[in-house]
C-alpha cells in the first residue's frame, strides 16, 4: 500500500452497494489506504466483504489483506481467505478475486472446505450466481458424509493427500 504522507488513510471504512440483481453487499475493513496514482483503488487491511443482508443468505469473506477497486466494484483478496455462507459451507484459500456486481467469486489457488454434504479440497475453485453453482477443479478430493455436518477438513490448503 501506498505510504506517502499525502495518502488518505482511513480507519474502519464501510462501502456498501449493490449487485446486479439489487442484492446489497457491503465491505468493511480494520483500515484502508486510498492510492494516490489510481483513486479508485483503495488498500484494505483485515477486509470482511458480506454478500446479501440478513434476514436474508449472507455469504461473508474475510482476508488478511487486499484491494478494492470502487471503479469495478472488484475486491482482490490475499491470505487466509476465509468463505463462510449461511448454508454452513466453510471453505479456506489465500486469495480470491470478488464481483460484487454479479456475486461471483474465483480463486486459482488450492481451496480445503466442510459443510452440511461433507468435506472438500481442490486446486482451484469458483462460485458463480450467488453461490448457486460451485467448481471445483484440479486434484479435488471429497468426502460426502451422511447424517449432518461434516468436521473441518483434515488435509491442508496444499490439496488432497
Amino acid at each position: 500500500a501506498p505510504n506517502s504522507a499525502t495518502s488518505i488513510r482511513m480507519i474502519n471504512p464501510r462501502f456498501y452497494g449493490r449487485d446486479h440483481g439489487g442484492k446489497a453487499f457491503s465491505v468493511a475493513a480494520a483500515f484502508a489506504v486510498r492510492d494516490n496514482n489510481q483513486f479508485q483503488r483503495i488498500y484494505v487491511e483485515k477486509p470482511m466483504l458480506v454478500l446479501g443482508a440478513a434476514p436474508g443468505p449472507e455469504t461473508k469473506v474475510s482476508a488478511d489483506k487486499g484491494v478494492y477497486r470502487e471503479d469495478t466494484r472488484m475486491l482482490t483478496l490475499d491470505g487466509n481467505v476465509h468463505v463462510h455462507d449461511s448454508q454452513g459451507n466453510d471453505f479456506l484459500t489465500s486469495h480470491a478475486l470478488i464481483n460484487t456486481i454479479t456475486d461471483d467469486i474465483e480463486g486459482p489457488t488450492p481451496v480445503a472446505g466442510h459443510g452440511p454434504l461433507g468435506r472438500i479440497a481442490s486446486a482451484s475453485y469458483a462460485v458463480h450466481n450467488g453461490g448457486a453453482q460451485i467448481l471445483f477443479s484440479g486434484r479435488v478430493a471429497a468426502r460426502i458424509e451422511q447424517g449432518g455436518a461434516a468436521k473441518p477438513p483434515d488435509f491442508a490448503l496444499k490439496g488432497p493427500r
